[in-house]
């Protein structure tokens, strides 16, 4: 009779391994990742070539962190009504993904507010914010969260 006894609780064990098993290759397989977050770094001047010397120079230290990045993109860009672009037009091309004249922010060739990521990912339900080194008001950080037709008026921007 004593020998019964360890049936049910060893029953009871499988059945919980089971339980684990299955919630795990659910987990694993059938719920889709989401991002969370997305985290842009604008770097004026930083290129491919800049980074490869950086890393050349000094091989045994890791100066980039960049490789372990899911993902990582440089852009050329330049204003659609010039053949250089100015920092408010490269940010807004960054801001939005389309190209904009030369001085303005966030705006398209007919004036008409363009939209960016940060109201893209607002109207989503995600939390946005903007932290930068500098002034707030510059055009490279500006243009995720202004449209101004005229980049050089920091009142009108803040």
């Amino acid at each position: 009779m004593r020998s019964k006894r360890w049936r049910p609780q060893f029953i009871a064990l499988a059945i919980l391994v089971a339980f684990v098993g299955f919630s795990y290759s659910y987990v694993r397989f059938f719920v889709r990742a989401r991002t969370h977050s997305v985290i842009v770094f604008f770097v004026p001047g930083a290129s491919s070539e800049l980074l490869a010397l950086a890393q050349a120079r000094d091989p045994t230290r890791n100066l980039t962190g960049l490789d372990r990045t899911d993902s990582m993109a440089f852009v050329e860009s330049q204003s659609s009504d010039q053949l250089t672009g100015d920092a408010a037009a490269l940010a807004s091309f960054l801001a939005t993904g389309q190209p904009s004249p030369a001085g303005r922010l966030s705006l398209t060739y007919d004036g008409k507010p363009a939209d960016t990521l940060l109201y893209k990912a607002q109207r989503r339900g995600r939390a946005v914010g903007v932290v930068s080194s500098g002034p707030i008001t510059s055009p490279g950080v500006a243009a995720f969260y202004s449209h101004q037709s005229d980049a050089s008026v920091s009142s009108a921007i803040a």
